[in-house]
């Protein structure tokens, strides 16, 4: 640093150093009043763990290693001959740095400076001391007259006050206190308070006015650190609020479509502190960062210190609250970078991107990345814009920066030819055709085909959905359900490896490829078996009204609609899921009072209805369904893949796709339920109908004591395969695929248009003419800037001209060549 620190300073820092390692040692033993108990405090205001002195093992371990740099920066210095440097020489040298009195340095005498080195040895480091300050006085002499406040100090600084007595030592008081003491009055109370406050005015006026300053441009590493804590803020944001898990994230909340309010504003003021950093930035503001900075030190520890723990009810060191003490050591980086920013001052020029200082790969392609994350661009170009002074509008300024942009990514394209060239008239290699070429190949013949493959493959590469519930109701049109039955857990068995295998191998699928097809579509884990008590689980509650209704309805010329109804309930695997949570479906059947076997129907159930009797029954032919597919969204449909082909003239695919039931009435006292079972057990005739797998394994070999209903369950998509998925395939390729073919389109159509903007063999001059507009913008030169960026427009409304300007190098220095050996030639015709 500049003016180096004092002896005094670094031994400070030492015993300071020590003094705290002494003191966390001496709290580490168990007589204290808070250790004597052996418990361990968690509380977020624990005292002892606040001021530092709780117990710990690792109590001094950072201390040491600071300790450690200390006196390794100690024998840096000595190695050096720097570390014996007296104060007595640096503050001669700061007192002749500082002396704004005086007009010239040969007022300074070489004998006054020797009276005051009296006593010290006179090192070549003094001598040093002594050209540096010559060169101090000389630079601060121009600025004498436009300081009117160090001349005032100049006048009276010699002069003493009548009414006040200082300390002895007069030659070190501030001549500026002197005059603010004057013109107040000669209290002795308000000197004390002047001078008890001069350290730190002394301080501000040091970091604000030092008399060296190399200016540092470090604000991409300090957006670097705030946007890395956004990050932290985002993803962690459940160690930074009250009431939230530790596992609830930003997923999780996008998940549920909810934004909680703290996490917004806390996102909101990170996000405020990066635009007023730029701001900052731009307006090349010392005073407000350093007021900034120090509002912000208080507020970041205060927040993290003190309200976080409380709002959270966990300290900040607690093991598992690691996002807290990530999202500090960033700010920390953050305070040193702007530390050494305030230090340093801002540079007085500052181009727009950081990422534009150098024409490379890697600036390329990180510019390109810059380039593509939305807003980004457009809000640093509206802030730059609104905080730089400039005598372009908007539409000016913004017209400027996308030529800029063009011509930093025309050079980055040049210097890569230059850098790996290309030899002329051969062929281009086909490792490079096929990587490059090969790779836009790939990517529109998946665009092409994928949308066809996703759904192809659905099965395959989706996860399981078994059911966790299913429920059958079955009914009158218009009146109480006469049967209702709900089954769950146990009653929904996912089929097991051997019913599986007999399910594929039965006799009546093993020969039908269409069946077998169907089967290969689906693993094990896909087919859930539903196991249906027959006995309704609801007591038939009808009212007399409506029993008399129905019984006539059911004796009457007039249709009725028999109406079963199934209902089957899948869990989502994730909050925004594009599928149906419960599916449902219904098979109707139209008893027709014209049909015989219907009217039978009708009057046997009427029958069971006036005259209860256990042993009475009738038979509804094709109403329970064998097999159902169960989509993601939708109604469940029936599985006609699985039916027997082998059918004969008069009979219906509906004989095939469902099964006949007995239906009874029973009763217990006055209360009345209905009871639904398999008709195949007892009536062999419709056992023509059904597979060998449902007829056997399922229904004969159990005695047909349930109700079993096969179930094909479709994979769900998850994450973006589940987004995608949800418009269908008509969706894709109307929306998705449609709108990437537009863009790949536009990659290579129109091109031609710009060629000449976008094929320059040689933007070094229209660069360095975008360069010097930036320069004199710097400079407040607003008429010479107006001057500039209206050549620039010139140059691209003037073909002609920008052909010129951008001719390649060679042609440039060949031209002037051409040009005099023709002159000579002439020269040469005439003479002869």
């Amino acid at each position: 640093s500049v003016p180096r620190p004092s002896k005094a300073f670094w031994i400070t820092v030492i015993t300071y150093t020590e003094l705290i390692v002494v003191i966390k040692y001496i709290f580490q033993f168990q007589f204290w009043p808070w250790l004597a108990s052996g418990k361990v405090d968690i509380t977020p205001f624990y005292l002892p763990r606040i001021f530092g002195i709780n117990k710990d093992d690792n109590y001094a371990q950072f201390d040491l290693a600071l300790l450690l740099v200390l006196f390794f920066h100690r024998f840096m210095l000595k190695s050096l001959g720097l570390w014996d440097l007296s104060e007595s020489e640096i503050t001669a040298f700061m007192e002749i740095a500082e002396r704004k009195k005086s007009l010239a340095l040969d007022e300074i005498s070489s004998a006054d400076l020797m009276e005051k080195l009296k006593g010290d040895k006179k090192t070549k480091s003094v001598l040093n001391l002594e050209m540096q300050s010559k060169e101090v006085a000389v630079s601060e002499k121009k600025d004498k007259e436009s300081d009117p406040e160090l001349d005032l100090i100049g006048k009276e600084g010699d002069e003493e006050l009548s009414d006040v007595t200082l300390t002895e030592d007069k030659e070190d008081s501030s001549e500026g206190i002197q005059v603010i003491i004057k013109y107040i009055s000669p209290s002795e109370l308000k000197i004390r308070i002047i001078q008890g406050t001069k350290p730190v005015r002394h301080f501000f006026h040091s970091v604000l006015h030092p008399p060296y300053r190399i200016t540092r441009d470090v604000y991409s590493l300090m957006f670097l650190c705030d946007f890395i804590n956004f990050f932290i803020l985002v993803f962690g944001f459940s160690a930074f609020g009250s009431g939230y898990a530790g596992g609830e994230d930003v997923t999780k909340f996008l998940e549920e479509n909810r934004i909680p309010i703290p996490f917004l504003v806390t996102l909101l003021m990170q996000f405020a502190l990066i635009i007023i950093d730029r701001a900052l930035y731009l307006r090349k503001y010392i005073k407000g960062k350093l007021l900034f900075q120090i509002i912000l030190a208080i507020g970041i520890h205060m927040w993290l210190f003190f309200a976080l723990p409380a709002m959270t009810d966990r300290p900040f060191i607690d093991k598992s609250n690691w996002p807290p003490k990530v999202y500090y050591i960033f700010k920390c980086l953050y305070f040193l970078l702007s530390a050494y920013q305030i230090r340093s001052g801002y540079p007085t020029r500052i181009l727009g991107n950081t990422f534009c200082k150098k024409y490379n790969l890697i600036n390329w392609y990180a510019f390109k990345g810059y380039m593509v994350i939305p807003f980004l661009y457009d809000l640093r170009m509206y802030m730059d814009w609104i905080w730089t002074d400039t005598s372009l509008v908007l539409d000016e300024w913004s017209l400027m920066e996308d030529i800029f942009v063009n011509l930093y990514e025309r050079k980055c394209e040049l210097k890569l030819d230059e850098e790996f060239p290309e030899p002329r008239g051969q062929a281009k290699r086909r490792f490079f055709k096929y990587l490059l070429g090969g790779a836009w190949v790939a990517i529109i013949i998946g665009l092409i085909w994928g949308p066809l493959g996703l759904f192809a493959l659905g099965r395959a590469v989706g996860s399981f959905n078994p059911p966790f519930g299913a429920s059958v109701e079955l009914e009158f049109g218009g009146y109480e359900p006469i049967f209702h039955m709900s089954v769950a857990d146990n009653r929904l068995n996912t089929i097991s490896d051997d019913f599986w295998d007999r399910l594929r191998g039965n006799e009546d699928f093993a020969k039908d490829p269409v069946a077998q097809t169907w089967i290969s579509g689906y693993d094990p884990g896909d087919v859930t078996i539903v196991s249906l008590n027959g006995n309704s689980t609801a007591i038939w509650s009808i009212s007399d009204p409506s029993l008399e209704s129905l019984k006539h309805d059911l004796k009457s010329n007039s249709s009725i609609t028999l109406k079963l109804t199934y209902f089957i309930t899948r869990r989502k695997q994730q909050k925004t899921q594009d599928m149906d949570v419960t599916v449902s479906g219904e098979n109707n059947k139209v008893l027709d009072p014209s049909n015989q076997k219907d009217m039978k129907l009708r009057l046997e159930i009427a029958d069971m209805i006036e005259n209860p009797d256990p042993k009475k029954y009738a038979i509804i032919e094709y109403l329970i369904p064998n097999y159902l597919r169960v989509p993601e969204k939708g109604m469940p449909k029936i599985v006609s893949s699985l039916a027997k082909k082998k059918r004969e003239k008069n009979e219906t695919i509906d004989m095939y796709e469902y099964r006949s039931v007995k239906l009874s009435l029973k009763s217990n006292g006055d209360k009345f339920w209905w009871e639904i079972r398999d008709a195949v057990c007892d009536h062999r005739v419709y056992t023509k109908y059904l597979d060998e797998f449902l007829l056997n394994d399922l229904l004969l070999n159990q005695n047909c004591k349930d109700l079993p209903l096969v179930l094909f369950n479709d994979k769900v998509f998850i994450g973006l395969l589940a987004f995608l998925s949800g418009y269908g395939i008509i969706g894709i390729y109307t929306t998705f695929v449609f709108l990437v073919s537009r863009w790949v389109r536009g990659l290579n159509s129109e091109s031609s248009f710009k060629v000449i903007y976008t094929r320059m063999p040689n933007v070094d001059r229209v660069l360095q003419l975008c360069l010097d507009i930036y320069l004199v913008r710097e400079s407040l030169e607003f008429e010479l800037e107006e001057d500039l960026y209206a050549k620039l427009i010139f140059l691209y409304r003037s073909p002609e001209t920008l052909i010129k300007w951008t001719k390649p190098l060679e042609e440039l220095t060949e031209r002037p060549a051409e040009q005099s050996q023709h002159q000579r030639h002439l020269h040469s015709g005439r003479h002869n």
